[in-house]
């Protein structure tokens, strides 16, 4: 708790609860899209970079536009 309390200080918290399905829980209640969706995520390629790489990434994307 106190790591949250850190991460957010000084900054507005709003807490919303609700008892609707996020869109998370709605595409995943099937069980035949549910199994999709994961055969779907797991044939992505995997990439990893460091937090410079990233910055300079996106910085590179920015100049193109």
């Amino acid at each position: 708790m106190l790591k949250i309390k850190r991460l957010f200080e000084g900054k507005p918290v709003i807490i919303t609860i609700t008892t609707e399905m996020d869109e998370t829980e709605d595409l995943t209640s099937n069980p035949a899209n549910k199994q999709h969706l994961f055969e779907s995520i797991a044939s992505e390629s995997i990439v990893s970079f460091t937090p410079e790489e990233f910055l300079q990434h996106t910085d590179e994307l920015l100049r193109k536009k």
